[in-house]
């Protein structure tokens, strides 16, 4: 009843593993959102990895008793552990990751006691202990062979406890600076701490089930991560769903570029062409803030408010003095000048012309 218990909840764990990665690979792709990539590609490192973790904890089991310090899937589950760590520290804002000495320093001996496995089971060599006095009755070169196997254990085991460690403390020192970032922020980052310590309390649950000689706390492993799995899916989506409405979104640049095309050519009530233009009544006509509409001004134009409107009032003069026959007079008033002299005064600046003389070069005639 256990084996089959245990062989079931392998066989769904391995399927739902599979199924999050395919999803993982093809859902928003293309989206441009490093943050959410950064999840997207962390989740299909994971995914991928548990499939094989998975696949090797299905053959750990013989005549009903599961093998004690198998190596394989100690293995196995620590080189998905460590990649789950690396990637989940860089939510909390630690770039470990990014580092290839970090890979290789934590991955090496897991890696070196793989192929290990692997060649020893080829010569015949590897011997799979079902409880702990089988250690006492093996031959001396094959013991010997046990007594490697089991160091490298204790080595992947010791580096384990130093991942904990790290997740932990990067955790803290983010938990210190949270304050400092917007609700919604927290709110995610909240909801990424809980899953990610949640993996990170069943994992060690899954890993400590290897020196248990029982199958049930294989099948109970299996059984969280199952649920885990099935809470990320539904957290996942919800946060590709939201950054999926985020980018669809109009920026704030986009809807003031927009609008400001319309509230130009506008002739009545023009919040611009006003003797005293102020930036709120632009930034309400555009209908973004006024914060918005400044470091629209600064970061995408380079110019301080007073600065863009006194260049959209000269350029409307510059217009009206091409294409219409108002007196010079009436073409200061409907820029925004209170008098024919600051609008002279600051045309000749712009254009190194006075408005009169601007218009003669056209071929305008009426001047007055």
């Amino acid at each position: 009843m256990a084996t089959i218990a245990f062989y079931i909840s392998c066989s769904l764990l391995l399927l739902q593993a599979l199924c999050m990665l395919f999803y993982m690979i093809f859902a928003s792709r293309k989206m441009k959102n490093k943050r959410f990539q950064l999840r997207r590609k962390s989740f299909i490192a994971f995914f991928a990895l548990l499939a094989v973790t998975v696949t090797a904890n299905a053959h750990i089991v013989h005549n009903g008793q599961p093998e004690i310090l198998a190596t394989n899937a100690m293995c196995w589950e620590y080189i998905t552990f460590v990649t789950f760590i690396l990637l989940s520290i860089a939510h909390f804002g630690k770039d470990y990751y990014k580092n290839p000495y970090s890979w290789f320093m934590l991955l090496q001996y897991a890696v070196i006691c793989v192929v290990g496995n692997y060649v020893s089971q080829a010569l015949n060599l590897y011997k799979p202990l079902y409880n702990y006095a089988d250690i006492c009755h093996t031959d001396n070169f094959i013991g010997a062979f046990f007594v490697v196997r089991e160091i490298m254990n204790i080595i992947i085991v010791t580096c384990y406890i130093f991942m904990i460690y790290m997740l932990i403390n990067s955790y803290l020192k983010y938990f210190r600076k949270k304050k400092e970032v917007s609700t919604e922020v927290r709110k995610r980052m909240k909801d990424e701490a809980i899953s990610i310590f949640s993996y990170t309390s069943i994992m060690t649950f899954s890993m400590s089930a290897h020196f248990i000689e029982s199958i049930w706390p294989h099948f109970v492993a299996n059984v969280l991560l199952i649920v885990a799995v099935s809470r990320t899916y539904f957290i996942y989506d919800r946060y590709r769903k939201s950054c999926m409405q985020k980018s669809s979104e109009k920026s704030p640049a986009q809807i003031i570029r927009e609008n400001l095309e319309i509230l130009l050519l506008r002739e009545e009530n023009n919040p611009i062409f006003r003797p005293k233009a102020n930036i709120s009544d632009i930034a309400n006509a555009l209908k973004v803030s006024n914060d918005s509409f400044s470091k629209y001004l600064y970061k995408e134009l380079g110019m301080s408010f007073s600065a863009w409107v006194s260049e959209k009032k000269l350029l409307k003069c510059a217009r009206l003095l091409n294409t219409s026959d108002m007196t010079i007079t009436e073409v200061a008033l409907a820029s925004g000048y209170k008098d024919i002299q600051s609008m002279s005064k600051a045309f000749k600046l712009r254009f190194d012309k006075s408005p009169r003389e601007f218009r003669k070069s056209l071929g305008k005639g009426k001047l007055a």
